[in-house]
């Protein structure tokens, strides 16, 4: 579809996830291959309302969650492993791999509640007999690993970055689990 591309804008809408990883890639190659086309570029507060967006005015989006409007077509360009990020004073920090019933007396920071991913993280964790109380919520992982890096709490993430890239103050430890996280293209079959 972008190779398409016929505008002078191209407009792209994303959740706060992407603002500074795959989308900078796309625009960067997007600029190299159209240098003379500009490029409108928007973050949205969570996945539904990218996916909305899309169908209204963007061209294109980027999300987490795959897009649910029969009207949108996507492909994944990118996933990723789930994480557990810990203080690197933490009980767990020594752990090779966090399995959901290790989580079970740990406060959780959480992404909010509107994410589609958090929604399939509860599950998973409601399936393990573990109740995420919503103590923090957070709508970016940059957010949560600010939290967690205080000695709030613990998360599972989602994350694009090696786990070394972590702040110094954070452990990333992989979350033994079935659940990635993926980051969907997508655009509108019904605007031209």
């Amino acid at each position: 579809a972008i190779g398409k591309f016929g505008h002078a804008r191209l407009s792209i809408m994303t959740s706060p996830s992407f603002s500074s990883y795959i989308t900078s890639e796309l625009i960067g190659d997007f600029a190299r291959t159209c240098p003379a086309a500009k490029v409108k570029f928007d973050i949205g507060q969570d996945d539904d309302t990218v996916e909305w967006m899309v169908t209204q005015s963007f061209d294109f989006g980027i999300t987490v969650s795959k897009p649910t409007n029969p009207t949108i077509e996507c492909h994944v360009i990118d996933e990723s492993p789930l994480f557990c990020i810990v203080p690197t004073d933490h009980r767990l920090a020594k752990h090779d791999i966090i399995r959901p019933s290790d989580l079970a007396e740990e406060r959780l920071i959480s992404y909010m509640a509107t994410a589609r991913i958090q929604f399939e993280l509860d599950e998973l964790l409601l399936r393990h007999g573990i109740a995420n109380d919503r103590k923090y919520e957070i709508r970016t992982t940059s957010g949560i690993r600010a939290l967690v890096a205080s000695g709030l709490g613990v998360s599972v993430i989602g994350s694009w970055f090696e786990p070394k890239q972590f702040m110094p103050e954070c452990v990333a430890i992989p979350f033994d689990s079935d659940l990635k996280i993926q980051a969907f293209f997508f655009w509108s079959t019904r605007r031209p």
